[in-house]
C-alpha cells in the first residue's frame, strides 16, 4: 500500500509539473488550451500568441493560443516549460534549468538546482513569467493518509543572471 501510495503521488506530482505555464489537456497528443491537467488553472500569459507545453511523452511543444499550428520545439522529455520573452525555459531533469528558442533554436544550460532545497522527486512545480523573472512555486506531496499540511517553498530565477535565489510567497 505504501509503494502504492507513493507511485499515485508521483504521478500526482508530474501532471501538476508538466501544466507549466499554459493550461492544457492532453489526450491522444492534442492540445485543448481551455481546459486544465491539474485542478490548479494556469492560464497562458495574455501578452503573447504562443503557449508552451509537453504532450504525453513530455516533448516540448509550441502553439497558437487557439490550439493551431502546433509543433515540437524540442524531441526531449521536459519539465514545467514556461515561455519567458523569446525563451522557453524548462527543467532538463530536476539537476538543472535550460531554455531554447521558440523556434527550437540555441538550447542552453541556465543553472543548476543546488540552490532550490525543496526540490525533489515528491514535488509538484508550477512556474510563472513575469517582469524578468520566473517565480516557481514548489508543493512538496504528501503520502495518502498523511494528515501533515503540503510544504509550499517559492523561488525565483532571474533570467538576466541565470540565478535562483528563495522568494516571499
Amino acid at each position: 500500500m505504501k509503494k502504492e501510495s507513493m507511485i499515485f503521488a508521483c504521478m500526482l506530482a508530474l501532471i501538476i509539473a508538466f501544466a507549466g505555464c499554459a493550461s492544457i489537456t492532453i489526450r491522444a497528443g492534442k492540445y485543448s488550451p481551455s481546459q486544465s491537467v491539474s485542478s490548479q488553472s494556469i492560464k497562458p500569459q495574455n501578452d503573447s500568441e504562443w503557449v508552451v507545453y509537453t504532450d504525453a511523452d513530455n516533448k516540448l511543444h509550441k502553439s497558437k493560443a487557439d490550439g493551431t499550428e502546433d509543433e515540437i520545439i524540442l524531441n526531449e522529455a521536459v519539465l514545467t516549460p514556461c515561455k519567458a520573452d523569446e525563451w522557453v525555459y524548462y527543467f532538463a531533469n530536476l539537476d538543472e534549468i535550460d531554455k531554447i528558442k521558440m523556434d527550437g533554436s540555441q538550447q542552453t544550460k541556465v543553472c543548476d538546482t543546488s540552490a532550490m532545497q525543496a526540490l525533489n522527486a515528491n514535488s509538484a512545480i508550477t512556474a510563472e513569467y513575469k517582469d524578468g523573472y520566473i517565480r516557481y512555486k514548489l508543493i512538496q506531496l504528501r503520502e495518502v493518509g498523511d494528515e501533515s499540511p503540503n510544504t509550499v517553498t517559492y523561488y525565483r530565477l532571474d533570467i538576466k543572471q541565470g540565478k535562483i535565489t528563495l522568494a516571499d510567497s
